[in-house]
């Protein structure tokens, strides 16, 4: 298989799996209640298809995927742009500890020429931003979208199939989807509730911040500001994002990025340094060479330990380094700097690049302990100037 289509989402949310799993069709299909099989219908689906029923006002479609050689299914849903949509999705895939949610796997457009949506949340709401059939796909684990147009790579088909039973329902609104949504919750079904709850309560990404178009979008982090200091808040618990604000930057001697931030819990079992450990939090910079370094706080590694990456694809673009050890001073916040074009030659080595070009911060836990930490006062500094990222206090 080419290597430009190994996927990053795999290797980020699959890294406690043996490959082996994947060739052999051992991962195992589950619906939300992780009791029925593909030939099951999902109860918690049925529930929210029927009250959909009884309520007969809005306009909604079904779609079940079973395989992930469809490629892009379409729904039926003609939706409007600027008119809310939510997508509720119904089941999973486990392997062994690892449970993936029909948000970490299927991927929406709108029109068959539209760019790439993740479900950022198994109860997602959005307005979208053109007209158009609805279509959902769930790729194989073993590629990524090479673009945002969502082309599927050449090699599609050689990859390896695994078996899933997922149920989502689409549903575009007639009117305002907050009181939609609260009228049907009182059906009692939980879908609507929490989908109530999500829109009601939305997670705001500080300013000119952004997911990964690549891995999709999550709800991990949020903005905060506690009076004191104000940033970003990363909290991942069976779920992970990586959001990016772009810069530009030239990499001098004098290159350093400073910021605070205070850990809660460390979300790993064992060293980072091995696949299935690889749960942490972390600030990072991005080159334009695509090396990025990332420092982070490590339960079980010494202090100034730097590693590659150990997860596929990554393993050639992302280097760490550890700033703080043990879990003495959790709940602390502490401030440090970096020499960044230091930590390059140290860490990475070859030939140095000449401009920063983003700066990161990646928030994951698949590994049933949550991940909570929050990052402010953060700045890029060259020679007395200084780009800050965000404020204090703002």
């Amino acid at each position: 298989m080419n290597k430009s289509v190994l996927s990053v989402l795999a290797a980020t949310i699959l890294w406690g799996c043996d490959r082996q799993g994947l060739e052999d069709n051992t991962i195992e299909a589950l619906t939300s209640d992780q009791a029925a099989t593909s030939t099951d219908e999902n109860p918690a689906f049925a529930a929210t298809r029927a009250a959909l029923e009884r309520n007969g006002s809005v306009n909604w479609k079904t779609v079940s995927l079973t395989s992930t050689q469809e490629r892009w299914l379409p729904t039926g849903l003609q939706v409007q742009a600027g008119v809310p949509l939510t997508i509720f999705g119904f089941g999973g895939i486990q392997f062994d500890s690892l449970r993936l949610e029909s948000r970490h796997l299927v991927w929406v457009r709108i029109g068959e020429d539209g760019d790439l949506i993740q479900l950022a949340s198994d109860q997602f709401t959005f307005e979208p931003d053109r007209s158009g059939q609805l279509f959902l796909t769930i790729p194989p684990l073993g590629m990524y979208w090479e673009s945002p147009a969502g082309e599927f790579p050449e090699d599609f088909s050689d990859m390896p199939a695994y078996p899933i039973a997922m149920d989502f329902i689409a549903v575009q609104w007639s009117g305002d989807p907050e009181q939609n949504l609260r009228r049907l919750a009182q059906s009692g079904d939980d879908a609507f509730s929490l989908a109530l709850h999500k829109l009601s309560n939305p997670k705001t990404l500080p300013d000119g911040f952004s997911y990964l178009w690549f891995l999709g979008q999550s709800e991990v982090f949020e903005q905060f500001d506690d009076g004191e200091r104000s940033g970003v808040h990363g909290y991942a618990d069976g779920d992970y994002g990586i959001i990016k604000r772009e810069v530009d930057l030239p990499l001098t001697a004098d290159s350093e990025i400073g910021f605070d931030w205070l850990y809660t819990t460390l979300p790993s079992h064992g060293p980072e340094t091995e696949e299935q450990y690889h749960d942490y939090l972390s600030v990072a910079v991005e080159f334009e060479n695509g090396q990025d370094i990332t420092w982070l706080w490590s339960r079980f590694l010494a202090v100034e330990e730097g590693f590659r990456c150990p997860l596929t694809w990554w393993d050639e673009h992302e280097t760490h380094v550890v700033l703080q050890s043990g879990t003495e001073g959790l709940g602390e916040w502490y401030s440090h700097k970096r020499n960044i074009l230091e930590d390059y030659v140290a860490h990475i080595g070859g030939e140095v690049p000449e401009r920063i070009v983003g700066v990161w911060f990646i928030a994951t836990s698949l590994s049933g302990t949550p991940a909570d930490a929050k990052f402010a006062n953060v700045s890029l500094l060259d020679s007395g100037s200084a780009l800050t990222i965000f404020a204090s206090g703002e």
